[in-house]
């Protein structure tokens, strides 16, 4: 078993690989790669896997050795070949980190201290 996957393993990251471990300064930052998959354009519903662009996306995750630690990857942008459209590909492995993240926040906190944002 190689480090990747026991670092993919130890943070329950599945579906991802780990590219690039770096600490800088007082912060942990772990570069991910999301293998390509296709979508379904929002619009037409017609099923691509033609990446248009990237954007990097960057996503504070739970602390390792009491650092900040950020999840970074390469958001990418899918285009539609039927309709045009442009729309990012869901990133489920990372919405379910900061999901997790936000629940430890909140059960550590009081409860007054939770801001609602409408």
């Amino acid at each position: 078993m190689s480090i990747n996957d026991n670092i993919i393993k130890l943070m329950e990251l599945k579906g991802v690989s780990v590219v690039e471990l770096q600490t800088e300064g007082e912060a942990n930052y772990i570069h991910l790669e999301v293998p390509i998959q296709g979508h379904t354009c929002p619009c037409c519903g017609t099923s691509t896997r033609y990446v248009h662009d990237y954007r990097e996306q960057k996503v504070l995750d739970v602390p390792l050795y009491n650092k900040p630690t950020y999840l970074l990857y390469r958001k990418r942008r899918y285009r539609c070949p039927t309709c045009g459209k442009r729309f990012f590909g869901i990133g489920r492995v990372l919405l379910s980190r900061y999901i997790l993240l936000v629940c430890l926040q909140t059960e550590y906190n009081d409860a007054t201290q939770v801001e609602y944002f409408a």
